[in-house]
């Protein structure tokens, strides 16, 4: 079954769940001090984003620091995870309370997907994995493609869906992309996705 991957945990929620547990002001994890218990909490930071989904450029991006730095924290607390007791029961702890939360998430399927477009549109599914090309089934299959593609999903992954090459899958959803009303019907179909993710 085509799955997506799981989204990334919320930069914010990994930082509250750092702080909340180091005992540090919110404010002051990304500050530029370099008091000891500041930049372990920073490093942790790192690497739980880092683990949870999300790559050095978005990790820095969000602390307003270099990559190097951001990699740089992240390999030295890699580092002190095989030698300092305190650094394994810290990351042990902290990783427990966020897998929870990293394990709650839905993760929706291809399938599930094109019940909220079918149901939006009343078009039957089969027409838009089927070859039939009106316009208005072109219009909700570019539809299901374009949210498709935002959660996670590949072109490869939804052209086999469909039944169709990934370049024709692609074409098809940078085609439609320009005709009116369909980043208004995007938006309605994304609403009921975020509905059924709950």
């Amino acid at each position: 079954m085509n799955y997506a991957k799981k989204e990334p945990l919320p930069f914010e929620l990994i930082h509250k769940k750092v702080c909340e547990y180091l005992g540090l002001d919110f404010e002051l994890l990304f500050d530029k001090s370099n008091k000891r218990d500041i930049v372990y909490g920073r490093y942790l930071f790192y690497y739980f984003s880092k683990k949870y989904g999300h790559s050095n450029k978005a990790i820095s991006n969000h602390v307003n620091r270099t990559v190097v730095g951001v990699y740089k924290g992240y390999r030295h607390l890699k580092d002190w995870l095989d030698v300092d007791k305190k650094v394994m029961r810290d990351v042990a702890n902290l990783d427990s309370i966020l897998s929870d939360i990293y394990d709650k998430q839905k993760v929706i399927t291809l399938q599930q997907l094109l019940d909220v477009v079918c149901e939006f549109s009343g078009i039957n599914q089969k027409f838009i994995k089927g070859k039939k090309s009106t316009s208005r089934v072109l219009r909700y299959r570019a539809l299901f493609v374009a949210i498709a593609k935002e959660n996670g999903f590949k072109y490869a992954q939804i052209g086999k869906f469909l039944n169709r090459k990934d370049s024709c899958v692609l074409k098809l959803k940078n085609k439609m992309i320009k005709r009116t009303g369909f980043i208004d019907k995007l938006e309605s179909i994304r609403w009921r996705v975020e509905e059924l993710k709950k």
